[in-house]
């Protein structure tokens, strides 16, 4: 769902699924509105990086399944974090 328009935008997109995780519960909506937002601020935010690449990594950690998502854009300056998080 979402390669065609990191794609369309030069993008490549990378999924890396550690093996044997668990099944996790869920909204398949908030999920996909998540990860459409990551991905669309990677190709905003990154259109000049000379490394194109969306990293989507679903692992264990700590007992719990984890989704992390990195691309090589700027980033939020620390000032800022505390009203995004």
């Amino acid at each position: 769902m979402l390669r065609p328009h990191a794609g369309g935008a030069g993008f490549r997109l990378e999924v890396e699924a550690a093996p044997g995780l668990p099944d996790v519960r869920y909204d398949r909506d908030d999920l996909s509105q998540i990860l459409v937002n990551l991905v669309d601020n990677a190709v905003k935010y990154a259109r000049d990086a000379a490394d194109r690449v969306v990293h989507l990594v679903v692992a264990r950690s700590d007992g719990f399944v984890t989704l992390s998502v990195r691309d090589p854009g700027p980033g939020i300056p620390p000032a800022q974090l505390g009203r995004v998080f």
